[in-house]
């Protein structure tokens, strides 16, 4: 009977066990379950349709991501924008579907992304985003060909392809004024560019372009203004050997139109001009800034071109501003007593006697050619 006992005894305990494996794998399972409805429920996205009369496209909004996709080929509707019927009144414009949509409380997208295919785009505002004063992300495809973001007020990162039409238009978007606000980050080089690399005009100057520094090299011959390239710069270098076309600016004066043109500024230009000392466009530079001095009035502040420094250098040029005048023999002055410190171009260009050292001979030299006592610099005296 104890022998029968005992074993009910092991048998219950042993089904007890069973039950609590049961139980305790009863109980993973649920909380895994409850941790995968958590997660897809985290993940809420919302979608619709936004594409123009006969066109395809969706728009997807991932609302734990903050993130607009739109997807398909041609054109988006176009929001916001005054339309009128065949008798001429006007209709009312359309708001965007992810605006009045229901199941979407509040739209917050941080990031908007246009897929390959879709065309154009229109008229952007910020209502495409979404959330006031904060930096907002643009991707942007090759397939685009017209967008206008111009209304939207949030600090934009705007992705795109070098060489791309919205490469083009991103680049020409800034000022100074919006600089700050528009920045284009490159992520790769479209397969068919609309902004060639390199070329050449009928006139017989050649030219490169370089897509993340956005420079523009200009050499060869010459070059009309209807010539140039239509390209995003924000760098224009003429090079040492490129000369200006011969075109004055009016009748009685021998001012080049072409270096007038090119080297004009408006207050929010960021575009700058650069050539080297002694070129021919530089000294054609150079006799527009002196005539308009000597007439009592200054072209400086409208007319600007910088120097890029040469590395043959020029005699006399102390301070390296591509010009050789009373300052640069203030400054060698200084540097010969040793009260401040040069750097090698600089010293290549204080050896005026040219005896290969830098001495107070340089200084008198330096003080002669501006006299007029010499012709040229260096000088050689026996």
């Amino acid at each position: 009977m104890k022998k029968i006992l005992k074993n009910v005894l092991l048998f219950s305990a042993l089904i007890g066990s069973v039950n609590c494996l049961a139980l305790s794998a009863a109980a993973v399972d649920v909380a895994t379950a409850n941790t995968s409805v958590m997660a897809d429920a985290a993940d809420v996205v919302y979608s619709g349709t936004c594409g123009a009369e006969g066109d395809n496209i969706t728009w997807t909004y991932n609302e734990s991501e903050s993130t607009m996709t739109f997807s398909g080929t041609g054109s988006m509707e176009k929001y916001y924008v005054s339309r009128w019927d065949t008798d001429g009144y006007n209709n009312p414009s359309i708001v965007p579907e992810w605006l009045t949509d229901s199941r979407i409380s509040v739209y917050q997208a941080r990031t908007v992304v246009f897929e390959e295919g879709i065309t154009e785009v229109g008229k952007m505002t910020d209502d495409y985003f979404g959330c006031e004063n904060s930096q907002c992300f643009l991707e942007v495809p090759e397939s685009v060909t017209s967008l206008d973001f111009s209304n939207v007020t949030n600090s934009l990162a705007l992705y795109g392809l070098d060489g791309s039409w919205f490469y083009g238009f991103a680049c020409k978007s800034y000022t100074k004024g919006n600089y700050s606000k528009r920045r284009y980050v490159s992520v790769g080089t479209a397969k068919n560019p609309v902004y060639p690399t390199s070329g050449s005009c009928a006139s017989g100057a050649t030219w490169t372009y370089d897509y993340p520094n956005r420079e523009l090299h200009i050499s060869g011959s010459t070059i009309r203004i209807d010539e140039m390239p239509q390209l995003p710069c924000r760098k224009i270098v003429f090079e040492k050997d490129f000369i200006p076309p011969e075109n004055k600016f009016y009748e009685h004066t021998d001012l080049n139109t072409f270096v007038m043109s090119i080297t004009l500024r408006s207050p929010n230009e960021i575009r700058q001009i650069y050539c080297y000392p002694n070129s021919p466009f530089a000294k054609e530079y150079e006799k527009i800034i002196a005539s308009t001095e000597d007439d009592g009035c200054s072209y400086a502040d409208v007319l600007k071109c910088n120097y890029l420094p040469d590395d043959t250098g020029i005699c006399g040029d102390v301070n390296l501003d591509g010009k050789v005048n009373l300052l640069d023999s203030v400054l060698l002055a200084k540097a010969v007593n040793g009260s401040v410190t040069v750097n090698d171009m600089q010293k290549k260009n204080m050896d005026c006697d040219g005896s290969g050292e830098i001495d107070i001979d340089d200084v008198t030299t330096l003080m002669q050619f501006l006299v007029h006592a010499v012709d040229s610099l260096p000088v050689k005296f026996e």
